[in-house]
């Protein structure tokens, strides 16, 4: 099963198309675990001793049937994240329409005067709102198109980059807040246990996210990455 997951990766890579490659990869990886016996295509109507999974599942009599099964599985695990995601660009484009936006980059532009101030910026800013939210991906999709592609394009830095910072600085302080859910997931382990955690606990412990916001913002200092594939276009000041 891990070669559907490296050849998804590898696409990815070479394609920069991320639907592109999820797609072959999850179709891939379904052929290899049904031909791998590890699941079933479909179940209908299983019996309640079957206990191997399926890509789909339909069971239930009447109004109470219902389709199930791994993908649906997958599919409704998001529907959260999704939900939320739609929410972020609606209120987006609310500021948008109000100007809000170009004020808020007015006012970042007297910070980020140049391109290291903007790479400190956008970190800032990443950090700060996934802190809050608890979670990366939304602080993503808020800051992303809206603050730090335009002060990329502002400053020429290289989207790669931008990408990176966000990617990189989105996972860093933010998994130890003590309220995020990956620490109160992580302290769910000790919960029955003699000696049970608290999310302060654990907070000091958390040496990957420090040491990932560390090398961030030195990498920020030094500029590496800053002109990653800008072959063709002008390079970011310093």
């Amino acid at each position: 099963m891990l070669i559907p997951v490296a050849l998804t990766i590898w696409i990815a890579v070479k394609s920069g198309d991320i639907i592109i490659a999820t797609t072959i990869g999850s179709v891939l990886a379904s052929v290899t675990a049904i031909f791998g016996g590890l699941i079933d295509f479909i179940q209908i109507d299983p019996a309640a001793e079957v206990t191997k999974q399926a890509l789909f599942k339909v069971y239930g009599e009447g109004l109470d049937r219902t389709i199930d099964g791994v993908i649906y599985t997958g599919l409704n695990s998001m529907i959260q994240v999704i939900m939320l995601a739609l929410l972020i660009f609606g209120l987006i484009a609310i500021m948008r329409a109000g100007g809000g936006d170009i004020k808020l980059l007015n006012a970042l532009g007297k910070v980020a005067t140049t391109a290291k101030r903007a790479e400190v910026v956008i970190s800032l800013m990443i950090m700060s709102l996934s802190g809050l939210m608890g979670l990366n991906a939304p602080a993503i999709l808020a800051v992303g198109s809206s603050f730090a592609k335009p002060l990329g394009e502002k400053f020429d830095i290289s989207p790669y980059r931008i990408a990176n910072i966000l990617d990189s600085q989105s996972n860093s302080l933010v998994y130890a807040m003590p309220w995020t859910p990956a620490i109160i997931y992580t302290i769910s382990f000790a919960r029955d246990t003699a000696a049970p955690l608290t999310a302060i606990e654990v907070t000091p412990y958390v040496l990957y996210g420090y040491i990932l916001m560390v090398v961030m913002f030195a990498s920020t200092a030094l500029g590496i990455g800053r002109n990653d594939g800008m072959k063709n276009r002008p390079v970011a000041s310093k």
